[in-house]
């Protein structure tokens, strides 16, 4: 299900709505359209602060009360479809300096809602903040779900009481909710005047005003973290799933880092800081668990869940990790979401087969995936610049000949023609539509031109009906670059069946991607495919007898089963990218920004890229708000080194582009609040440059 679409004009209450985790998840909301209430009791040191809503205290309602008083939340339940339950004390030392306190507020509190849903909202669906802390000292690593609950302080006790009151009241009294057990959350809006409401926050501030860490012990200790909004959406997706009623759910980081690793590189990223190892306190010795982290799998297998920012994640090759300022908005992901079990099941089917290379994997995908793109005939193959050069040589055409082609592209386009022996010749590109120009194919057609060879750039079909009649009349073939434009059309027909063949990259931040490397070909011409599946294969016309000269370029059956496990998504994801696109071009509507207008219906948005004379300035300010952009391409193909012997054409438009282009991030199942974020940081931005 569309869980994002879910909250669109939907009433939704946060208890804790102004603390940490309760003002993120309700930017979130309030971007989806739903009509939030944040309930706060705004109790000092608890996190709860009218600075975490301050540019969206417009947008919301907010009611300052006591979970605890039951006349108000009788009142406040009456008309909201989902309640985030994040209202509790999540100090461990706190609660067991004052016991009586926390069982007020983790237990007194849940009773107090809940009651109130059976009695006023018995509809109402309600998702509880539960706490790692219940599972206590683990017994193995990764924790699961299935691990004893034995907390080993009052706070754990009292969470695990507030949790079971929501199973109970859910298979009971049919209230429907769920908990989820979060790990160590942090991000922006996080209280850092103390230590008691998690260390993490305590150790940033302490590395930006270059003071001095304390760890306990050697810091071998693991702990595995979650940025603030990865678990935000992991409360949009439970609070949406009906099949999330009734369980309890890990919510974990991507991977454990230790006390130790984690103080040196926040140190790093502060540019300051020291850290002293000391002894264990006696009261935080007799409560600490030792190493923590969680095994999330059965929440990411039921909703698609993943945590799409690393903790590890950052610049410098290092990895240093940027925990203080972590991007809001990722360029991408490349982790499997809801592709995830079927990929799952293909990985081991083909570890259970035992075969590896040029099997039946890739036999059904090429079947599969010609047909999806309206071809006959599929070759897979290593790369997708193996796919261009195959062709190529499939076609005889080498040395002494000429392929016209863009300036604007990655540069392994020209270099698969260099590699057969072929000249590129590049013609410049339309400043719309930012592929090749059609108008100045004609005049570059020479004696010597073999092929003409487009790119479909950045999802965006070139002008196919135009190249194909000019291909025609001068009896050179047409190949093309279908890298970057997975299941796109031109003029209703699917690229890859203009020309005689098109070439696809399974690059893993291709629109159809692989976890590692792969490339296909398709084609309508039974005995060119033929021949192409020969020279992939070294140009054997049967096991070790080789007919003609070839390379070694086959994909392999994991890549193959893995393609043909998120094919069936594509279209999905397709759909998703077009959405988002649209929404940004609404967005940035009178931005001060060139935004490469949509050509054709068939356009499929690998990229989203805008033009702007100030870029470097511009990406520097997006970098500032977190927000991730990068460059495609920042060189015309023409001026790179290795092309210099060639003597290029000018081509001026490409030179221009590839001064000004800077990509957005996009992709599928990009939160729209994330568009709307990276809009109006570049309404605000591009007015500055």
């Amino acid at each position: 299900m569309d869980y994002q679409a879910f909250y669109r004009n939907r009433p939704v209450m946060i208890t804790g709505g102004v603390g940490f985790i309760g003002s993120n998840l309700a930017r979130q909301l309030v971007a989806l359209g739903a009509e939030v209430l944040l309930v706060d009791s705004l109790i000092p040191d608890y996190g709860g602060n009218l600075f975490n809503i301050q540019d969206i205290e417009d947008r919301v309602r907010l009611n300052i009360a006591d979970v605890r008083q039951e006349s108000t939340m009788n009142y406040l339940v009456r008309h909201v479809d989902v309640i985030f339950n994040l209202a509790g004390q999540v100090s461990h030392i706190d609660s067991m300096r004052d016991p009586y306190t926390d069982l007020e507020i983790n237990c007194r509190s849940q009773l107090s809602l809940l009651e109130a849903c059976r009695r006023h909202n018995p509809k109402a669906k309600v998702v509880y903040a539960g706490t790692r802390q219940v599972y206590g000292k683990p017994d193995a690593l990764p924790v699961t779900e299935q691990h004893l609950v034995r907390p080993t302080d009052v706070n754990g006790i009292n969470k695990v009481a507030g949790e079971y009151y929501h199973l109970v009241y859910n298979n009971v009294f049919g209230v429907r909710a769920c908990s989820l057990r979060l790990t160590n959350i942090y991000g922006p809006r996080q209280l850092v005047r103390h230590n008691r409401q998690g260390f993490i926050g305590w150790f940033i501030r302490l590395a930006v005003e270059d003071r001095e860490i304390q760890i306990y012990g050697d810091g071998s200790q693991l702990r595995d973290f979650v940025f603030v909004d990865d678990a935000a959406d992991a409360f949009l997706r439970a609070g949406a799933m009906d099949a999330c009623n009734g369980e309890v759910f890990n919510v974990g980081g991507a991977e454990p880092v230790s006390h130790r690793d984690l103080v040196h590189l926040l140190i790093d990223v502060a540019g300051h800081g020291r850290v002293r190892y000391v002894d264990w306190p006696a009261e935080k010795r007799a409560i600490d668990i030792g190493s923590f982290y969680a095994d999330s799998s059965k929440f990411r297998t039921l909703t698609g869940w993943q945590p799409g920012v690393a903790l590890r994640e950052g610049p410098g090759p290092s990895g240093a990790v940027c925990v203080m300022t972590p991007p809001r908005v990722r360029f991408m992901h490349l982790r499997p979401a809801e592709d995830g079990p079927a990929v799952d099941a293909a990985i081991r089917r083909v570890i259970d087969r035992g075969w590896y290379v040029l099997g039946p994997e890739v036999e059904a995908f090429e079947d599969t995936f010609a047909r999806a793109c309206g071809a006959s005939y599929g070759i897979g193959v290593g790369t997708g610049t193996d796919a261009i050069a195959i062709i190529l040589r499939g076609l005889g055409i080498g040395a002494g000949d000429e392929v016209i082609t863009t300036p604007v592209s990655a540069a392994y386009t020209a270099l698969a023609c260099m590699m057969v022996g072929a000249r590129p010749v590049f013609v410049d590109i339309d400043p719309t539509r930012l592929t090749i120009d059609p108008a100045g194919i004609e005049a570059a057609i020479t004696p010597k031109t073999a092929a003409i060879l487009p790119v479909h750039l950045y999802g965006q079909p070139a002008d196919m009906p135009a190249i194909a009649a000019i291909a025609a009349r001068h009896h050179v073939a047409v190949i093309e670059d279908c890298c970057q434009s997975h299941l796109a059309t031109c003029a209703g027909r699917p690229v890859g069946s203009f020309g005689v063949a098109a070439a696809y990259s399974f690059y893993p931040t291709k629109n159809l991607g692989a976890l590692g490397d792969g490339g296909a070909i398709t084609t309508g011409d039974a005995m060119l495919a033929a021949r192409l599946k020969r020279i992939r294969n070294g140009g054997q016309t049967d096991r070790y007898h080789h007919g003609e000269m070839g390379v070694n370029s086959r994909l392999d059956e994991m890549q193959a089963a893995i393609l043909a496990a998120r094919l069936p998504f594509l279209q999905g994801w397709t759909d998703s990218r077009r959405a988002r696109a649209g929404l940004y071009r609404v967005l940035l509507e009178g931005v001060c920004l060139e935004v490469p207008p949509q050509c054709d219906a068939g356009h499929v948005y690998h990229l989203f890229p805008v033009l702007s004379p100030n870029r470097e300035r511009l990406q520097a300010g997006l970098r500032d708000e977190g927000i991730e952009t990068l460059i495609h391409y920042p060189v015309p193909i023409p001026r790179q080194p290795v092309l210099a012997t060639e003597h290029p054409a000018s081509c001026p438009v490409a030179d221009r582009v590839c001064a000004q282009v800077l990509s957005l991030p996009l992709y599928p199942g990009m939160p729209e609040a994330d568009v709307r974020t990276v809009a109006e940081a570049l309404r605000r931005r591009a007015s500055a440059t």
